[in-house]
């Protein structure tokens, strides 16, 4: 019985660990942009149609970092933690359940 709920777990364990990358890596990724162009914004050796360029790059993801990104990342990471920790809550209050369901018909037979 062990064995079956085990390999039963395994692919929501899974599903979870995949959301919590791909979240991490759309944070990873928009920061590392954002950095990128704060570099290149720092340099002095650019045109000032590149500084236009990679200032309005740079707002485009800072703004896209806000709005889009963070609640996307959220929802990513918090999604991936419900679906690894869910199996286990499951099975914790089942047993609960089958407990207090054996402890009432203990009680009924006793009396």
């Amino acid at each position: 019985m062990l064995k079956f709920e085990s390999i039963k777990m395994k692919p929501t364990i899974w599903i979870g660990i995949l959301l919590l990358i791909v979240g991490s890596s759309i944070w990873l990724y928009s920061n590392w942009e954002i950095m990128v162009n704060e570099k290149i914004l720092a340099s002095s050796s650019l045109t000032i149609q590149e500084v236009w360029r990679y200032e309005g790059a740079l707002q485009y993801w800072k703004t896209a970092y806000s709005i889009i990104i963070t609640p996307t990342t959220v929802i990513f990471v918090t999604t991936g933690l419900i679906t690894m920790i869910s199996p286990k809550l499951a099975r914790s209050l089942n047993k609960r359940s089958v407990i207090s369901e054996f402890e009432k018909n203990l009680q009924q037979n006793i009396e």
